[in-house]
Order: structure tokens, then sequence, then C-alpha cells
């Protein structure tokens, strides 16, 4: 719901609305009053014209807030008078005023209580206060939507298992034999690295680990050299010419996205232009006012943005809308006659518009297809960088101690130049859906180009810091490398180890004295500087190979006596490598034969080249003596020749009979994707921005995945089937949240209706009960029970009688939420003021202290019920605000997890309230049942009166409907205990 406004318009037919039921009386006055007879037709004939009166002022306001463009107020407004009509509020009023004419004072009296409902709920709606019945109805429409989108992801997963049965077909001989030699090939690979992870020990391990974060330092400091080297000069680095040929891409994506966004703006004026000749050919003057204003002001809009190179087209357009502003208007009819020249105007405005939007296109389109060959060409300079620092990296041969970096590991630009491809391909999806007229998918793409190469730019930055930010984290790095070796072995003075945490020492001193230094040589031009950070990048260098020859060492030693292991360990290392090789060679020759498919061959291609480049590593991890390390790059082969035979499957060529299979799993997910499309209109009334975005994007991958089906493709089918139905269940999730929330304020709605109700029956209560006890007090004294006091008395049950029915409201509500003790309390109430009604009726009425301690019993259970509703009601707003909270902390740690309003509790009250209300009801009953056997034992048997046996009974009575309940409530909090639900919150549950 949106935030409660209270606008000019409610306010002033707010004041109406009090006037009008101020003349109208309560049926306790109108039975009790003895107006003059001509009095109550009088006033219902005065509450009939400022009903009319209303009505007519609100349609005057309406029209005028429409002209003035005042939408909110004219739905409040519209909405009014439609609850006028279907409510029959005047003809209700007139029939009251008929009915009064007629004498019938009952027919009257019902019609102006249902009068006084309607004025009651007509004010409801002027001032946007929520009524339990409209937010009953938005709840079950929210759950109507809710129930659609599941039933839409129901579909959705079953459409996904009819395609992937379809994609499951025949395989072939040649398949299946490729199918059996990799399963069998990442068998013996897990096999392997399981044997050397198993021989390798626990010392090992550690230092085969330490040897390696060291290498990798001293490829980072080969960067850090350069990098120093770049900036002591004043140049500018390759990453940094990188970033600044990134920066100048993101400057041209967003200029060619704000060409799309005024092709876009000046189509929609064209369309507006439109709708005016419309207008004026309907006759419609006041829209077509609208239409003209709109216009105007959508062409300012979009020239505003238009370069300098456009200056001619911006003038054109604004001296096109120049003429359609000073085109007359004509006064009374309108026509296309008499507004010749206002549509010639608007003619000349949507020629220059189109144009102008067509020629932006063509600028978008043009600047895409640049923009993703600069891409590309970026994403190819990136790599090329991470192949230079491998060619500078001076790391000494394998033979002498270090590992160097294979061609297939990913280099610190990899990352940016994946987002740069993936920018190009959405850039190329963008001219694609242009050219199709799918102007928004275009916008959408554009968008997502632009996003794709922000992060290109930042990851570059991340991987490619400047000297002092490198040299602190290489420091950090150093650090905490000499930590972990210190904790897994114990190192004897003089030892290798120590060695080599000594040295981890050294180059973390000498990395913070470059980091320093560097900081401080940036734009000073100090020779000091220079001189130290150089000096600490040769020291740097010069400990880091220190501690890598010193774990070399380590290693050697902790490899002796092994040597026969090792030897055997690489034998099998190089079978499974040529074992791979192999296969590969079978997958190629399969592809050349026609028995694979250029997709199946690609994809187990490029899995088996991962399995070979790893095996590749693991023998040189071997011939260093790093058999943990190998045992690492053999499960990384086992992971890659099983993805090999993944890919043979998922990239299967469809027969005839499948792609006929695949043509009507499409057929359905058009006609899924159509009921998506309804789904998603049906949104757009709601502010549920979350929901609308959610179906919005299962549209797009519905659609996306019939392309994919069209064009044979069944595994990015599966794949985008797979996010349309994740983003139906989000849909469904967030419907969930709204159809809670309605329901949370429907529950609070209902307990401040409640509590109102009681706080006016105890308003009336009170005074009757004061007036009972006085004419008890009265008679008591002696005085005659004298007609007038008669009268009054029986009046006083009558307006008891009144009160008991008002309860009916309380009592029925309550016993629909499925409370106990709540409802027990007001059919007590109930109960006790009917029997009040008989003590104080007929001739001979009882106004004694049993009388009146039945009236103070019932105001004491309403004092307490009241107390109990306020007291649940600050519960909910706490607990809510608790769960706003809640959500805002995850929305900043994860976005995924939002649970706005928490499970949804179904009870009014919860099992707890009603509890602490049954424990007060018996604590009171056993006082009172203690008071009444000290006045028995006081009085003896003879000295009991007729009124201590009816408060015996009714005791006994209250123990053993006491007793009912608290076997009711127990089966409710078994079942709660159980996992039923029972409306308490966690916290209640844990109390």
């Amino acid at each position: 719901m949106s935030p409660r406004r209270i606008p000019a318009v409610a306010i002033a037919c707010g004041l109406v609305l009090v006037t009008t039921a101020a003349g109208l009386l309560s049926p306790a006055e109108l039975r009790c009053q003895e107006p003059a007879p001509n009095d109550l037709p009088r006033d219902q004939a005065e509450i009939l014209r400022k009903a009319e009166r209303l009505r007519a002022m609100m349609d005057g306001l309406a029209t005028r807030y429409e002209r003035e463009g005042a939408t909110d107020k004219v739905r409040l407004l519209r909405e009014g008078m439609k609850h006028l009509t279907e409510s029959r509020l005047l003809e209700e009023a007139a029939a009251a005023r008929q009915s009064l004419d007629s004498g019938a004072l009952g027919e009257a009296l019902q019609r102006q209580q249902q009068v006084i409902e309607n004025l009651e709920r007509l004010l409801s709606i002027l001032l946007e206060r929520p009524t339990v019945e409209t937010l009953e109805k938005e709840a079950a429409r929210v759950e109507e939507l809710r129930a659609a989108a599941a039933e839409l992801a129901r579909r959705q997963a079953e459409l996904r298992r009819q395609l992937d049965e379809t994609r499951q077909g025949a395989m072939s001989e040649s398949e299946r034999q490729l199918q059996k030699e990799l399963e069998g090939l990442a068998r013996e690979l897990r096999r392997e690295a399981d044997e050397n992870q198993r021989q390798a020990g626990t010392t090992r391990p550690s230092l085969e680990g330490a040897l390696a974060r060291v290498q990798e330092l001293l490829r980072d400091q080969t960067a850090l050299e350069t990098a120093a080297a770049a900036e002591l000069r004043g140049e500018r680095s390759a990453a940094e010419e990188l970033a600044f040929r990134m920066g100048a891409l993101r400057a041209a994506l967003e200029a060619q996205q704000a060409e799309q966004a005024r092709a876009g703006e000046l189509q929609q004026l064209g369309a507006e232009l439109e709708e005016l000749q419309r207008a004026a050919a309907a006759g419609d003057r006041e829209r077509l006012l609208r239409q003209r204003d709109a216009a105007l002001a959508r062409a300012t809009e979009a020239t505003r943005s238009m370069t300098e190179e456009q200056a001619v087209d911006r003038a054109a357009i604004l001296d096109a809308a120049k003429a359609l502003s000073d085109a007359p208007v004509p006064e009374g009819r309108v026509d296309e006659a008499r507004t010749e020249a206002m549509l010639e105007a608007a003619r000349q405005l949507a020629e220059r518009a189109r144009a102008q939007a067509e020629r932006g296109g063509e600028r978008a389109t043009a600047q895409q297809a640049k923009a993703a060959a600069e891409a590309r060409t970026l994403a190819e300079a990136a790599r090329e960088a991470d192949a230079a620092e491998r060619r500078a990296d001076p790391a000494t041969p394998p033979d002498a101690g270090t590992t160097p970096p294979t061609d297939a590991s990913p280099g610190r630009n990899e990352a940016a130049a994946k987002a740069l491809e993936q920018s190009a391909a959405a850039l190329e999806a963008a001219q694609a859906a242009a050219r199709e007229g799918r102007s928004e998918r275009a916008r959408a793409e554009s968008a997502k180009a632009s996003r794709l190469a922000a992060e290109a730019r930042q990851a570059l930055e991340n991987a490619n810091p400047d000297a002092a930010q490198r040299a602190r984290a290489m420091a950090e790095s150093a650090e905490r490398t000499r930590e972990a070796l210190q904790k897994a072995v114990e190192a004897q003075s003089g030892s290798p180890e120590a060695q080599a945490t000594d040295a981890l020492e050294q180059a973390r001193q000498a990395l913070e004295q470059t980091a320093a230094s560097a900081e401080q040589a940036q734009g000073t031009n100090q020779p000091e500087a220079t001189q130290r950070t150089e000096a600490g990048v040769q020291q740097s260098r010069q400990a880091l190979e220190q501690a890598r020859d010193a774990l070399r060492s380590a290693l050697d030693a902790a490899n002796q006596g092994r040597e026969s292991a090792m030897e055997g360990a690489k034998e099998r290392n190089e079978q499974l490598a040529a074992r791979a090789a192999e296969t590969a060679r079978e997958i190629q020759s399969a592809a050349e034969r026609g028995e694979l498919s250029p997709q199946q061959s690609d994809a187990a291609k490029a899995a088996m080249q991962d399995a070979q480049a790893a095996l590749d590593q693991a023998q040189q991890e071997l011939a260093q003596g790093g058999q943990s390390r190998a045992g690492n790059q053999q499960q990384r082969a086992a992971d890659a020749a099983q993805r090999a035979g993944e890919q043979l499957e998922r990239n299967r060529p469809a027969t005839a009979e499948q792609q006929a299979q695949m043509n009507a799993v499409e057929q359905r997910q058009r006609e899924l994707e159509e009921e998506i499309a309804r789904l998603k209109e049906l949104l757009e009334e709601r502010e549920n921005q979350r929901a609308k975005q959610a179906a919005q994007a299962a549209q797009q991958s519905s659609e996306q995945a019939r392309e994919s089906m069209r064009q044979g493709d069944a595994e990015s089918a599966e794949q985008e089937q797979a996010e349309t139905q994740r983003k139906l269940e989000e849909t469904q999730k967030q419907l969930e949240q709204e159809r809670d929330r309605y329901q949370d304020l429907r529950q609070e709605e209902m307990l401040f209706r409640i509590g109102e109700e009681l706080t006016r029956f105890l308003e009336e209560q009170k005074p009757i009960t004061a007036e009972t006890a006085e004419a008890g007090k009265a008679l008591e004294g002696g005085a005659t029970l004298t007609r007038p006091l008669r009268r009054n008395l029986n009046r006083l049950g009558e307006r008891e009688r009144e009160l008991a029915s008002k309860l009916r409201f309380v009592h029925e509500s309550l016993a629909q939420e499925g409370t106990l003790v709540f409802t027990h309390v007001i059919q007590v109430n109930e109960r006790d003021l009917l029997d009040v009604t008989e003590r104080l009726g007929g001739r001979d009425p009882d106004p004694s202290e049993y009388t009146q301690l039945l009236q103070r019993e019932v105001e004491e259970r309403t004092e307490r019920l009241i107390a109990a509703l306020d007291k649940e009601r600050q519960r909910r707003r706490e607990e809510a605000q608790r769960r706003e909270q809640q959500q805002q902390q995850d929305q900043q740690g994860q976005e995924q997890q939002d649970n706005q309003f928490g499970p949804q509790r179904d009870r009014l009250v919860p099992i707890l309230s009603e509890a602490i209300m049954l424990r007060q009801m018996e604590e009171e009953m056993l006082a009172r049942t203690q008071e009444l056997a000290r006045l028995f034992a006081a009085a003896g048997g003879d000295g009991l009166t007729s009124t201590d046996a009816a408060m015996a009974e009714r005791l006994a009575w209250q123990h053993a409907a006491i007793t009912n309940l608290f076997e009711q409530l127990k089966a409710q909090l078994e079942a709660a205990l159980g996992g039923g639900e029972t409306g308490e919150t966690e916290t209640e549950r844990k109390r």
C-alpha cells in the first residue's frame, strides 16, 4: 500500500461527512428520546439534502481536479462517487425519511444505521484509509497472481523436462565408445590423484604450497619491477594505456545509449502526435490539450540532450514545436476543420521527429558496431599484455627450481578480457534487436554492454595496481606465507625451512620499503625516493629467490628416499597423459568421419585441452617433487575429462524426430510466454516493482529459449528455460510477500477496529453501571420503587441488551479469526449483559449488588481485553520494525536474501497472548472462589442467600469453561510444536 495521504479534497469532503453524520441519531437515542413528531422527518430531510449536496460537490471537484491534472485526487473522488452509486446511499437516506413519515421507526432505524456505515466507508475512501474488506480483497487478488505465477513456474519446469527428454536421443556407437573411454580416464585420474595425495603425507604439501606462493610472488615481482620502472620514468604502463582506452570505450557506449534513448523519445513523440490527431477527430477538446502539452514537453526533453553536431535537427524540431504551441485552439466545438493549423503543425513536428529518430537509430547502430570492434581489440590487447609478462619473466628453468606458468593458466587480465568479449557480444545482440525492431531489447543489451565495459575496466585496475599498491599486497602475501610455514613445519635453526622464513621476512621488509618510497616518488621527482624504490625492488627479488631456493632444498630433503615412488608417479602420469592425448585424437577422428557434430567436437576438444594442460602441469610438479600439487592437477584433469563426456551428450545434434518434438515444445513455450506477458500486464497495475521486474525477465528469457529452440540449440534453450523458471519463482516469492503484507495490514486494522469498538462499548457501559448502582443504593436505603424509577431501570436494561448486540460484531470477528480465549471473554460479557437485562426488566427490576457485580465484571474483562489488544498491536509494530531492519541488513549483505515480511501469521492473536489472558482469568476465578468460601464459612448453612447460590453456580460454570479452554489451547500448542502454523513469531517460540 502506498503511504496514507490526506489531500485537500478528502479533508473538505470529510468535514461535510462529519456534519452529515452528526445529524443521525443513535439507536438508543431514537428509542429513548421523545422528540416532537415533526423533528425526525425534518432532520432526515436535512440529512438527505446534505448527502445530495455532497455528491454534487464531489462531482464538481473531480471535474476541476481533472482539468488541473491532479490525478490522485480525481481517483479518490471517482472511487467515492462509485461507492455512492453502488451503496445507494442517497436512496437509503430518502427511504429512511419515508419510513419516518409513515411511523415505521424500526425500519427507519435500520436504514439510518446503513447510511452511517456507508458514510464511514466513504470517508475511508477519501482519506485513503484501508478497511478490512479492501485489504482482504487486495490480499485475495495478490494471491490469485501468486497462484498464477506458481502455475507458470510449474509449467515451465514441465517444458524444461520435456526438452531434456528430447535432447536425450539415441547415442551412436562412436559416441558410446568415446563416453566409455572418457569415463574410464576420469576414474583413473581421480585414483592417481588420491594416491599422490596419500603419498605426499602432511609435511610435504605445506612445503609445496609455500613454494608455489613464493613462485607466484616472483611472478608478481616481475610485474612490480615493470610498473616501478615505468612510474619512475614518468611513463604510462601498458595496463594504464588499456584502462585509458577502456574509459574511452565506456564514454562511447554511454553516448550511443543516449542516442538510443533520444531516438526512443522521438518515436514516442510521433505516437503522441498521432493521438493528438485522433483526439481532434473525436472532438475531445480536453484530450487534445493534454496531448499537445505532452508532445511539447517530450519535444523539449528530446532536444535538450542533442549534441552540437545535431544543432540543425534540434532547431528544426524546436521550430515545429513552437508552431504547434502557437497554433490556436478553438473554443467550444472541436473538429479537424477548426484545428487545421494545429494538425498541420503536429504533422510537421511528427515528420521531423521520425526523421531524427531514424537518423539517431542509424547513428546508434554504427556506434555499436565500432564499439564492439574496439571491445574485441581491447580483449586481445589485455591477453597480449599477459603473454608479454610471461615472456619478460626472468624465472630460472624448471630444473633449477621454478615452475613457470603454462599458457593454459589464466593471466591477471583474463577477467577484463572476458568482460570485454561479453560486452562486444551484447553490442552485437543490440544491433540484431534494433534491426528486428525490438527497441526495448536493443536498449537492454546496450545497457548490459556498458555495464560489462565498466566491469572490465575495474577488473583491469584491480589486477594492475600501481607499484606502491602492488608492493603492499606482496608484503602481506609474504607475511601470510611465512606465518603458514612456521605453523606447519617445525624449523630447526639453520635448516632450509628456517632460512625460508627468514628470507620471507626480509622480502616483506623490502616490499614495505618499496611501497613507501614508490608512493613518495610519485609526482615528486625526488632522487632519494627513486633510489630507495630501486633498492627495495632489488632486495625483495633477492629475498624471494633465497626463499624459493630454501624451500626447494627443504622439499628435496623431504623427498629423499622416495625417488622410486616419485619415478613411478611420473611414469603413471605420462601414461595418463598419453591416454588423454589418444582420446583427443579419437574425438578428432570421429569428427572428421562425421560421427560427431562440430558443436560436439569443439566442446569436447576444448575440455580435453584443459585435461592435457593439467597433466603437463602435474608432470612439471612431479619433476620438482611436488606430489601433492601434482595430485591437484590430476584432479583438475579428471574434471575436464568428465566435462568432455558431458559436452558430447549436450551438443548432440537433433534428429528430424527430435526437431519435431522440439518444435512442439517451442509452441508450448510460446503459449506459456503469452501467459507470462498477461501476468506482467496485470502486475503493471501494482506497485510491486520486484515482481514486475522478475516477470519481465521471465518473458525475455522465455523468448530467448524459443529462439534457441528454433536454431536447434537445445542446451542454450534449456538454460534459458531454467532462467525463466527461476524468474517466475522469484515473481511468486515477491507476490507471496505482498500478500503477507496485506494480510498483516488486515489483521492490524482488525485489531484497531475491535479495540475501537470495545472502547466505545466501555464508554457506554460505565454510565449504565453508575446509574444501576445509584438506583440500588436508593432502594437499599428504603426508597420506594416508583413508576419513574422502574421505567428508568427498564430503560437501562434495554440499553444493556443493545450493548450485548453490539458485542456480537466483536464476538463474530474474533471467532472467525480462530481465537479461543478472547472470544470466550466476549461471550461471557454478552451472557452477563443479557442476564443484567433480565434483572433490570419487568415490573420488579433488581438493581442489587449481584446485578452491579455482573456489570463491574463486564467492565473489568473489557478493560483487560483492550489492554491485551493494545499490547498485541504494539508487539506487531515492533516486530515489523525489526523485520524492516533485518531486510535492510540482508539487502546490504546479499540482495537475494529478501524476507521483508517473514512468515505469515494466520492468527489474529498468538497463542501466547491468549495463554496469558487465560492465566489471568484462572487467577481471578481462584481469588473469587476463596472469597466465596470465606463468605459461606462466616454465614453458615442457614445464612446463605439466593445471590450466594447464584455466585457459586456462576463460578462452577466459569471453572468448567476455563478448563475446556485450556484443553483446546493445549491442543493448539501441541500442534504448533509439531510444526503447525500457529501465528507465533520465532521470538515467542524461543520464549
